[in-house]
């Protein structure tokens, strides 16, 4: 669940070939969910790490399919896991808000992909402690210092605080996330086309020797928080519309372009962008607009998602999908 824009200049990360291929997912992956998964080699390390169990994942699911006993516990507050991965049983699976919550089981391994924002990390961390046994461990892996400018002190401090809780090892550049289909195309926006993954982390280990303080971190109240957003499924495509806008339709007019965002193609994935706060609906292919009507959109949304993906070429599209959705949702290239 990595997140912001790491060193776009960091030519290392890239070599000449052909483009990298990811998983596909459907339904697809979509930013403001922070879904970026582990690739298969680091999920299969990572599972094979954790032990016999019991054992709790937070937000890792590409780690669940790579165990190989059932004594594990998968939080992810996903509705569309069941669809991605049909071979996890719905009994190991909890949608707990681990911004809110902690599992009530208590476990040998914790592994920890939180987003790479505080609180939400050391309120993730707070959360597993909540929840070890004795002795037990947490695996966690650890935003790069290059990520955004804060981000060197930001893990500085995590470090810090992690190493009061026990024993803390650091493994270098151990872990590596595989590309989602919306960083491909905010990659693509910017003229980069990589041909293997870029997003590598170190992984923490902390040994658990001391129980945590009761206080939680304050949670996190930002303007991407999920209740703002309603989420709409077309085919296999994550649409997410803005629940708190307020304009009247000009001239016929549903949609219009983000201030800096060329062609609706967003180059960017970080939640610290500041063009973010004027985005009304964003698409799992980091497609970005401001919406005029929201009542006309949603309507149209909920046709197009009532459909089944049933409506998508051009021949069978009922007319009142206004074209101007239909070419943002890229429903023409279906």
């Amino acid at each position: 669940m990595a997140d912001d824009n790491p060193d776009l200049l960091d030519v290392n990360r890239r070599s000449p070939g052909k483009p990298h291929m990811s998983p596909v997912f459907r339904p697809e992956l979509h930013p403001l969910d922070a879904e970026w998964y582990f690739t298969a080699d680091t999920s299969s390390a990572l599972a094979e790490r954790l032990g016999s169990g019991p054992v709790c994942l937070f937000g890792a699911p590409t780690v669940a399919c790579a165990m190989k006993h059932e004594r594990y516990e998968l939080v992810d507050t996903s509705p569309f896991l069941a669809q991605r991965f049909p071979d996890i049983k719905l009994s190991n699976i909890s949608s707990l808000d681990l911004d809110r919550e902690h599992p009530s089981g208590t476990f040998r391994a914790v592994l920890l992909d939180p987003p790479w924002y505080h609180p939400s990390m050391e309120r993730w961390v707070w959360n597993a402690l909540a929840c070890m046994e004795n002795g037990g461990r947490i695996f966690m892996p650890l935003l790069g210092e290059g990520t955004r400018p804060t981000a060197a002190a930001e893990r500085a401090n995590l470090v810090a605080h992690l190493r009061t809780f026990g024993d803390l090892k650091v493994i270098r550049e151990d872990v590596e996330y595989d590309i989602p289909l919306f960083e491909e195309r905010a990659l693509l926006a910017r003229n980069i086309t990589l041909t293997q993954p870029w997003r590598i982390a170190d992984l923490a280990v902390l040994t658990v020797s001391s129980a945590p303080q009761r206080r939680k971190p304050t949670r996190s109240l930002g303007t991407l928080q999920k209740s703002a957003w309603e989420t709409f499924l077309v085919g296999g495509q994550v649409i997410k519309l803005r629940r708190d806008i307020d304009r009247e339709r000009i001239d016929g007019q549903l949609l219009s372009e983000v201030d800096g965002v060329a062609e609706y193609n967003l180059d960017s994935v970080s939640a610290r962008d500041s063009r973010l706060r004027k985005i009304d609906i964003w698409t799992s292919r980091n497609r970005v607009a401001r919406v005029v009507d929201r009542a006309e959109i949603r309507q149209q949304l909920h046709f197009l998602a009532a459909s089944g993906g049933l409506y998508l070429s051009n021949a069978d599209r009922p007319h009142d999908i206004a074209p101007e959705l239909a070419d943002f949702l890229e429903l023409n290239d279906a």
